[in-house]
Order: structure tokens, then C-alpha cells, then sequence
């Protein structure tokens, strides 16, 4: 009996391990296939990480943020810092490819840099010293 329990317990622990590796090395899949469905069900989003930024960028960034926002109804999620783990990282990055791509190709224009530019402009108007 208690070579049987012991024999379970090993297993219990070998498809635990797999299962934790498994979630790790699948970290950009995951991305990529939430990116499908959230695109399917009409939910349009980037996500971002990365160390903080000046106040000037911040201000900068919530201008096209917003532009985003009104202009296509895509919502920007910051998820990490500046500590960012590699699984993280792969899972961002997968979710953006597709994103990225399927907002592009939803428009006939590149969004992307179009609100770039008008956040740009908005800036200037709002500082015209700068």
C-alpha cells in the first residue's frame, strides 16, 4: 500500500511539473489564440509593458491612447513594469502580433501611426512652447 501511494504521488508531481512547463513554453501561443478570441467577440486591445516613462511621455502616450480609444475603440493595457518575465514578455508579444495585424487589416488605413501623429499634433497645440 504504501508503494502505491508513494507510486501516485510521483505521478501527481511529473503532470504537475509538465503542466507548469507546459503553461511557460506556451506563453506566446496563449497570446496569439486570445488575441483570436478577443477580436471574435469585439474586444479590440494592445497590451504594453516597459520601465516608466517621464511625465512628458506619459502625457504624450495618453494622447494616443486616447485617440485609439474614440477614433477605433482599442483599449491599451500597461501589464508590467520594468521587471517583465520572459513568459510575460512571449505572451504580450504574441497577443500584439495578431492584434496589431488584424487592426490593420480591419482598417484601410495604418491606425497605428495615424493616431501617432494626431496625439503629435494634439501636443503641439496643447504646448506650444515645447
Amino acid at each position: 500500500m504504501f508503494a502505491l501511494s508513494k507510486l501516485r504521488r510521483c505521478w501527481v508531481i511529473i503532470l504537475v511539473s509538465g503542466a507548469v512547463i507546459l503553461w511557460y513554453a506556451t506563453a506566446y501561443w496563449r497570446g496569439v489564440l486570445m488575441a483570436h478570441v478577443n477580436h471574435t467577440r469585439g474586444h479590440y486591445e494592445m497590451l504594453g509593458y516597459g520601465p516608466p516613462m517621464s511625465p512628458e511621455q506619459q502625457e504624450k502616450h495618453a494622447l494616443y491612447v486616447s485617440e485609439m480609444r474614440e477614433r477605433y475603440n482599442v483599449t491599451y493595457t500597461w501589464v508590467a513594469g520594468c521587471v517583465v518575465s520572459s513568459s510575460l514578455r512571449s505572451y504580450v508579444d504574441g497577443y500584439n502580433s495578431v492584434s496589431r495585424r488584424l487592426l490593420l487589416e480591419a482598417h484601410d488605413v495604418n491606425i497605428f501611426d495615424q493616431c501617432r501623429r494626431l496625439a503629435d499634433e494634439k501636443w503641439a497645440v496643447e504646448h506650444p512652447e515645447d
